[in-house]
C-alpha cells in the first residue's frame, strides 16, 4: 500500500491430494485425501514442502529502522485483529527483518479539522500493541500479535518499539 510494489502471492492450504495416475497427454488423476475448505475449479496445486519451523525465538528489536511498515493481511481473511492473530507485514528480509524481531503496532493518527486554526491537523499515531515476526521472506513477513491495547485493523502501522 505504500509503494504499490508487487510483493507476492499469499496462498491458503485448502486440502491435499495423492497422485493416482499420469499420462503423456498431460492428464493427471488425483485423489483428494484431505479437505480444509471447498476445493474449487481454478485452485492451484503445489507440491508439499517439508519444512521445519524453529519454535524457539529470541525476541529483540529489529537491528534496522523499519520505515513504512504496514499490516497488509490477516490470516483467515478477517478484518479485525486481536491477540494471537497472524498478520502479514509489507517488510521482509531486504529491510533487515529477522525471525524474533518485535515490532510496535500503531494506529495511524486521524486527520481532523481544527476549528481554531481553521485547518486540517493530523493527530499523532497511537501505540496499540506488539507483534513478533516468526517467518520472513524477501519482501514480506508473518508476525503474531502478542498483545493489543485497542482494536487493530488492516493497514495499521508497524515500527521499531
Amino acid at each position: 500500500p505504500v509503494t504499490k510494489e508487487f510483493l507476492g502471492y499469499q496462498v491458503r492450504d485448502v486440502g491435499g491430494a495423492k497422485l493416482l495416475s499420469s499420462n503423456r497427454d498431460d492428464v493427471t488423476e488425483l485423489e483428494v485425501t484431505r479437505v480444509k475448505e471447498e476445493v474449487r475449479d481454478g485452485d492451484r496445486l503445489l507440491p508439499m514442502e517439508e519444512r521445519i519451523l524453529d519454535a524457539s525465538f529470541h525476541p529483540r528489536a529489529p537491528e534496522q529502522e523499519i520505515v513504512g511498515g504496514v499490516m497488509i493481511a490477516v490470516e483467515g481473511g478477517l478484518t479485525q485483529i486481536g491477540n494471537m492473530s497472524i498478520v502479514v507485514i509489507n517488510k521482509g528480509k531486504r529491510e533487515g527483518l529477522q525471525n524474533g524481531d518485535v515490532l510496535a503496532v500503531y494506529q495511524a493518527g486521524k486527520l481532523v479539522f481544527d476549528k481554531i486554526a481553521q485547518a486540517n491537523v493530523r493527530l499523532p499515531d497511537t501505540r496499540a500493541g506488539l507483534a513478533m515476526v516468526f517467518e520472513t521472506y524477501e519482501k514480506v513477513s508473518y508476525a503474531i500479535i502478542l498483545n493489543t491495547t485497542r482494536p487493530l485493523g488492516m493497514f495499521d502501522l508497524v515500527k521499531n518499539p
